[in-house]
């Protein structure tokens, strides 16, 4: 594990090791796990970030009824947030109809992107609940996930977050110093 990783012209310093990242992801599959006993899950990963979380998330619960479903949306152009909200893969409503639904996303920055989607699979009115989990938010973000690893308040690389779409498959997560 490296203690500093150089990604184009950035430097990153590790802050969250893969071991402490397990941990807290092993927590939130167990706290998912007894909050949906004997129901049936679908997870609506958001891509592209929150794909290593979500892969290390659904191996971890322990429910044999879970469905996942990919969308891709993003509120970012040039690394920057936009306050515009681009879908180039749609929401599969199909996959959510009649279950518990956790939207599974990256960071938790404004709440902007999770809020939206949020409500757009509520307005369909097919789902028994919908709740929200993320790896990190962001400390001052007015949106509060119902399941989250991390709070910060860093610019992060690493486990899905990026920086110029480089740094996601880094196994731990790294903070900018420069």
């Amino acid at each position: 594990m490296e203690k500093t990783v150089i990604i184009e012209d950035k430097v990153f310093a590790l802050a969250i090791p893969a071991y402490e990242i397990n941990h807290k992801i092993s927590e939130i599959a167990h706290q998912i796990t007894l909050d949906y006993v004997g129901k049936d899950i679908a997870l609506l990963v958001i891509l592209d970030g929150a794909f290593s979380f979500a892969a290390a998330l659904s191996r971890m619960l322990d429910n044999p009824s879970i469905s996942i479903t990919f969308a891709k949306y993003s509120s970012y152009e040039g690394g920057l947030e936009s306050g515009k909200l681009k879908m180039s893969k749609a929401i599969e409503y199909d996959v959510l109809k009649d279950k518990h639904v956790i939207i599974i996303d990256d960071i938790c920055d404004s709440g902007k992107t999770l809020s939206r989607i949020k409500r757009y699979v509520s307005n369909k009115d097919i789902t028994k609940s919908i709740k929200t989990a993320t790896l990190c938010k962001r400390a001052l973000s007015p949106y509060e996930p119902d399941y989250f690893a991390f709070e910060t308040e860093d610019f992060l690389v690493g486990y899905g977050m990026d920086y110029r779409y480089k740094g996601r498959t880094l196994n731990s997560i790294y903070t900018l110093i420069e």
